[in-house]
């Protein structure tokens, strides 16, 4: 997940994305001691909408785990407040235990939101820094 964090915080392109899937889930992740609530039925383990604590890291998780089967469909993505670019991404891991499948989907809508009020933030301050270094210019040149 460290990779996963860091690989996405330096996205330059939306093909950025395949790389980012390739070179994520490589790698052991720890957890450390956490209540975690999961139901078993018909011989699945439903892990509801789950929030757990992966170093520093808040992750969402959801998904369901066959026993007989050993198939797992899961899904997980950060939850940060601070950083929303990485709250974004959607992991998906389905397919049998001996052969996961993982995808890296993205919420298209919340970043073009996202993005559009980061460009719009700094437009504002590259224009209100152009029209204060033109007023102190103009109030210069009326002193002298």
């Amino acid at each position: 997940l460290s990779n996963l964090k860091s690989n996405i915080k330096n996205l330059n392109s939306l093909k950025d994305l395949d790389n980012l899937r390739k070179e994520v889930f490589k790698g052991d992740t720890q957890l450390n001691n956490q209540e975690i609530k999961a139901n078993i039925k018909n011989g699945k383990v439903y892990l509801p909408n789950t929030n757990i604590e992966i170093g520093q890291d808040k992750i969402n998780v959801k998904g369901v785990y066959d026993l007989a089967s050993t198939n797992i469909d899961t899904m997980f993505n950060y939850d940060d407040k601070k950083n929303k670019l990485l709250s974004l991404f959607i992991i998906n891991v389905k397919g049998s235990i001996n052969n996961i499948d993982t995808t890296i989907d993205y919420n298209q809508e919340k970043a073009e939101k996202i993005i559009s009020s980061l460009v719009e933030s700094k437009m504002k301050k590259i224009i209100k820094n152009k029209l204060d270094t033109k007023f102190n210019n103009i109030i210069e040149n009326l002193l002298d």
